[in-house]
């Protein structure tokens, strides 16, 4: 995990422009605390602060070619590395060093711009041509490694994290009104948006050039779901044994560095796999964290304990509070970027943060519930979806009293509107509309007047930006998968909860479920063999049955569930939040109606109401939600916007750590 940062100006770069790139990447040094360089090239600027995993020696950036008419920065590792080295090697290329991330250059003198389809891992590239004088910048296919970028008259910044464009003078420091409508309805934003107004994040495998003052932005590769009625024809053994070959290649390939790697552990199947993949043939045992806590949904100690105990793993566990959550709040709004609506990152703050004082590398387990179905909205759309068929919309109205009555609301069975706009812009009413239509009900009645009428409006879509035809004949589950690919994974899970927490605690979090062989392998499985009986992940636990004992391959899925809202309104909680959530505050920075946030909170400090349980649970979970989302929002203002971001943390200060300047 690194930080990179930089400029293509529209004139040659001189030392103000270098001063300034420095401070951009300065402001990045938790990404990258062993080196620092920045170096300009012509009218280019490229800087880097590393975080020195693999060549640990000579992996300085930026990188050149042999004639040094190509330069590249680089965040992130490239697993097929040695395969490519060995390739230009044979090509008649130098590779003098031993990281990963020098045989980005070699590769573009090669194939140009289309040399990102050729690289496997996770990535954020910057690459500077002097031939032609144009700027390359590409993010790695799921969108694990983040990058960002700008305009500002007839030069492009870009920068891993939004807080380095926030370093530039006469860089905009402004709200994205359509961003805050997309977490109220997504519960994250979704790229090309960011939270900032005129600050962009390159989407999922795309490439980015930019020369004579144009931008062109462009796919290079998709996730290809079968059509429907045409996946591989597999037996359940046939698929088995793909699977179990594709992750043991996938966790031996994400474990490679110069550091032992750690790993988490749940009890659940996805970090148990992980976490008995790297301990075999191993002597000395892997290190493994969970969260414990007195709260009983808080704590995985007990079943993650079974499951070491059985892996021969070493357990570490992190102990939780609700005091944690609101302390550890603030630096999550900074490293994250972004408002936010769960508490559950505050967790993976906390446990990455102590995986960071044992290794650089953490192994994580995040990916397979995309691949392999393991959503709670899934297997509601498989009761649920064929009501929101076209042509039912007399038998939804005679449904909807009865589901609204006893459930308290909506979601299962969004009305037309919403149903049309699904259609529209994913070709689908996909499985996650029960999610985003609670999200709705929760969160959009919570806006001030003018972001409640831009939400009217459709504003969530504006801005958006889905691929309709990737969803075209091809079968429900697909579609959702699909769906998930593309908003929540990279724009909240590898994101707010991902990159930026194990940046923020210089430790670089791997995907081995987000490998490219594995996953392209799963999206081409018969759906059945993911979702079989009202239990996810079927083939998944089929082929964990090789390393992991039945009760863990088959343990049934639970969510770890954190305090929604409460740690920000209760007693010992820190004045901050008192101050950001009063009326005055929430008029002042505008996105909130202070009425409604007071009745909101009134409403999560009185007693449950009546009703069925599911009510119940529904009726406080919206509470929670929107008690969270508000409280974020404010914070996040606070840190970044107000008084031109003077309340930033320790971070923003850092203002010494040493630099080389070429």
């Amino acid at each position: 995990m690194c930080g990179i940062a930089g400029a293509r100006l529209g004139r040659k770069a001189h030392d103000g422009d270098l001063a300034e790139v420095r401070r951009m990447i300065l402001r990045q040094t938790h990404r990258g605390p062993d080196s620092l360089a920045a170096q300009r090239v012509g009218p280019a600027l490229l800087a880097s602060s590393r975080l020195a995993i693999v060549g640990v020696a000579n992996g300085g950036q930026p990188f050149c070619n042999e004639d040094r008419s190509i330069h590249a920065v680089f965040n992130g590792e490239i697993y097929n590395h040695l395969e490519l080295r060995e390739q230009l090697s044979r090509r008649g290329h130098s590779l003098s060093g031993g990281s990963d991330g020098e045989v980005i250059v070699h590769l573009y003198e090669e194939f140009g711009a289309d040399c990102f389809q050729w690289l496997d891992g996770q990535f954020a590239i910057a690459i500077f041509d002097s031939r032609d004088g144009s700027l390359h910048l590409a993010r790695d296919r799921m969108g694990i490694c983040p990058l960002h970028w700008a305009r500002l008259g007839d030069a492009l910044y870009f920068s891993s994290e939004i807080k380095g464009l926030l370093a530039v003078a006469g860089m905009p420091r402004r709200a994205e009104p359509r961003a805050m409508l997309q977490l109220g309805y997504f519960g994250a934003v979704c790229a090309p948006l960011t939270p900032f107004a005129g600050i962009r994040q390159l989407p999922a495998a795309h490439w980015l050039s930019f020369r004579d003052g144009k931008e062109e932005i462009r796919r290079y590769w998709s996730l290809d779901f079968p059509l429907a009625g045409e996946h591989a024809g597999l037996s359940e053994a046939q698929a088995a044994d793909g699977l179990a070959h594709r992750l043991e290649r996938a966790v031996a390939s994400h474990a490679q560095g110069e550091f032992e790697p750690t790993c988490f552990l749940s009890g659940g199947i996805d970090s148990a796999l992980i976490a008995a993949l790297l301990q075999r043939g191993r002597q000395d045992r892997v290190a493994a964290f969970c969260a414990a806590s007195e709260h009983g949904r808080m704590d995985e100690g007990d079943a993650a304990a079974r499951t070491a105990s059985v892996l021969g793993v070493d357990l570490r566990r992190v102990r939780l509070d609700e005091a944690d959550i609101a302390a550890t709040f603030p630096r999550l709004i900074w490293h994250g970027e972004t408002p936010v609506i769960s508490t559950e990152a505050s967790a993976l703050m906390r446990l990455a943060g102590e995986a960071g004082k044992r290794s650089k590398i953490v192994l994580t387990g995040e990916g397979a519930d995309e691949a392999f179905a393991g959503y709670l909205a899934f297997r509601q759309y498989r009761r649920f979806g064929a009501l929101t068929g076209r042509g039912l919309a007399p038998l939804r109205a005679l449904l909807r009293p009865w589901l609204g009555g006893h459930y308290g609301s909506d979601c299962l069975l969004p009305g037309e509107d919403g149903l049309d706009a699904l259609r529209a812009h994913f070709g689908c009413v996909p499985a996650q509309a029960y999610e985003w239509e609670f999200y709705r009900e929760a969160l959009t009645p919570l806006f001030s007047a003018d972001l409640r009428a831009m939400a009217a409006a459709g504003g969530c879509w504006d801005g958006f930006e889905f691929d309709r035809g990737a969803v075209r004949g091809r079968h429900w589950l697909d579609r959702s998968l699909y769906v998930s690919y593309q908003v929540m994974l990279p724009n909240y899970l590898l994101g707010a909860h991902g990159d930026r927490i194990y940046a923020a605690n210089s430790v670089e979090g791997r995907y081995p479920f987000l490998d490219r062989e594995l996953v392209e392998f799963a999206a081409a499985l018969d759906p059945a063999l993911k979702l079989r009986g009202g239990r996810e992940k079927h083939i998944l636990r089929v082929a964990a049955g090789r390393w992991l004992p039945e009760e863990v391959a088959w343990r049934p899925k639970t969510r770890f569930v954190m305090p929604f809202g409460t740690p920000f309104a209760e007693p010992g909680a820190p004045p901050l939040y008192a101050e950001l959530l009063s009326p005055g505050k929430l008029a002042e920075y505008g996105y909130f109606d202070p009425e409604r946030v007071g009745r909101l909170f009134q409403a999560l400090a009185a007693p449950p109401p009546g009703g069925s349980k599911a009510k119940r649970y529904l009726r406080r979970l919206a509470l929670g939600l929107g008690a969270t989302f508000v409280a974020s929002a404010q914070l996040w203002h606070y840190l970044y916007l107000a008084d031109g971001g003077a309340a930033a943390p320790e971070e923003e200060a850092r203002q010494s750590a040493p630099v080389s300047i070429a």
